[in-house]
């Protein structure tokens, strides 16, 4: 099948080596360096799930872990296969085979959305609790609808045979996330001797420079990314987890964290001549004693509120920019961008400037924006439409269409505008990614400026640093990095 949606070599794709993967039995291809989510769309495929009980379409809406929507089965064997598995995350592999946990007879063409307008009425909220207690002898039958429903997928039904361990650490530093923030204080403490351990839970370290167009130490995000990594890696007092994600953060600094090792690996287990063995494991998980942590854990952009923003083609601004650049796949040829702060109009302008016929429109609800921003965009052919906001989407089974409307105060003035449009991306601010601070039952504390929660005072041996701080520029990601590792270390 071609790649329809494919439009340049992006920088964690390689083009020299195409693979093919089959998704709800249909071939596609892909290339080293995919995500199945990445995958999808440059493919063309925007249905990857549908809703509880209303069996509304679903698309895919980001590029990272938070994505609710692309939730797939993975691999077909009754022992190894993986329920619930996010096609942001999962990496393309020759052969792999996924397919979607919900709708039948299949994800798009689903009974449930016939009925879905009447769902309202006939199943309101719990109806299932009260209505399906009796008779006692159709509990099964009523279990096996409601799970086919909520698709939550299928649990292996063989013994698993693959190896799973565990290992405990003991560090002067341990650093959750190697975005800029995290990078930066693993290189400031990378020279002082310190026993480092580097964790992130994606397949490359640089979180949002590997998506950046930006600049640091006067070279490209990914070079200084590069740089960076070589000498980490050089170092013999440094260890670095990708794949890694920190799940508890308890008292006295011990952290436990999980990492996928093998499950991007072709037919783990079968074969023995490559990186892993048949007796390496394929998941681990990691006990870690830290003397100081720092927290680069980032933050998560919000989407914005309108009508139908649940419909496939509905993405975060972020993600555009991430397909793009890391990817080299544009879901689509006219975007619409609907934006509350500068950040939005970052997708406008790697929608324009990737190959091919596109059309951009950067809708600000401020009523004066950036001005450089604005000149910048309209220099490009795309149009902005300041003090408006995007108020509903069109169309069914995808976006078919963006209704604009201006606004005064609280209230919808003006008339509205009709732009088509296949992407509608969205960026209402970003959310610090405070969770695991919380863990030990420190409060988060609430900051107005920035309409988000940042970590509370966890003391002194949990430092946060970068955009979980609120503060989301890269010179400020970069600065507190650096000045957390050196004041921890201080203390140590």
């Amino acid at each position: 099948m071609t790649q329809k949606n494919r439009v340049s070599s992006g920088r964690s794709i390689d083009q020299s080596k195409p693979i093919g993967f089959t998704f709800n039995g249909q071939q596609l291809a892909a290339y080293e360096g995919d995500t199945i989510a990445s995958a999808l769309l440059a493919n063309g495929i925007k249905i990857v799930g549908r809703s509880f009980k209303y069996g509304r379409p679903r698309g895919i809406m980001s590029a990272g872990v938070e994505d609710p929507n692309a939730i797939l089965q993975v691999g077909c064997s009754p022992a190894t296969q993986r329920p619930n598995v996010r096609a942001t995350q999962q990496e393309v592999y020759d052969g792999l085979v996924c397919r979607t946990t919900n709708g039948w007879p299949s994800v798009n063409w689903d009974v449930m959305a016939v009925f879905g307008g009447l769902a309202g009425k006939l199943m309101p909220p719990g109806f299932y609790y009260k209505t399906l207690m009796f008779p006692r002898f159709l509990w099964h039958t009523w279990e096996k609808v409601i799970r086919q429903g909520a698709g939550i997928g299928v649990a292996p039904t063989e013994p698993d045979p693959d190896v799973y361990d565990k290992m405990t650490h003991h560090c002067d530093l341990l650093i959750v996330g190697a975005g800029p923030a995290g990078l930066a204080a693993a290189l400031a403490a990378v020279e002082t001797g310190a026993r480092i351990i580097l964790l992130d839970e994606n397949a490359a370290a640089g979180g949002t420079l590997r998506y950046s167009n930006g600049r640091v130490d006067d070279m490209p995000c990914t070079d200084w990314v590069k740089n960076t990594l070589e000498i980490l890696h050089a170092a013999e007092n440094v260890q670095t987890l990708q794949r890694t994600t920190a799940i508890g953060y308890l008292d006295g600094n011990f952290v436990v964290a999980h990492e996928r090792r093998t499950d991007h690996i072709k037919n783990f287990g079968i074969v023995s001549n490559g990186a892993f063995g048949k007796d390496e494991a394929r998941q681990r998980l990691h006990r870690i004693r830290a003397r100081r942590v720092v927290l680069a854990t980032g933050a998560h952009e919000r989407p914005l509120v309108y009508a139908n923003n649940d419909l496939p083609g509905c993405m975060q601004a972020t993600a555009v920019s991430a397909y793009l650049i890391q990817y080299g796949v544009r879901p689509g040829t006219r975007l619409v961008v609907m934006t509350t702060n500068n950040s939005g109009y970052e997708a406008a302008f790697n929608w324009i400037n990737a190959t091919g016929p596109s059309i951009a429109t950067v809708v600000d609800t401020r009523q004066s924006p950036n001005i450089k921003l604005m000149a910048q965009a309209r220099g490009m052919g795309i149009e902005v439409i300041t003090g408006s906001v995007v108020t509903e989407v069109v169309g069914r089974r995808e976006v078919k269409a963006a209704i604009i409307s201006g606004f005064e105060g609280d209230q919808l003035a003006g008339e509205s505008r009709y732009i088509e449009a296949d992407v509608v991306a969205s960026s209402g601010g970003w959310s610090p990614v405070v969770h695991l601070s919380c863990h030990t039952g420190t409060r988060p504390d609430w900051r107005n400026d920035i309409a988000a929660f940042v970590p509370g005072d966890n003391g002194s041996k949990l430092v946060p640093a970068g955009a979980v701080t609120g503060e989301y520029s890269l010179s400020d990601a970069l600065t507190q990095g650096w000045h957390a590792a050196n004041g921890t270390l201080g203390e140590i």
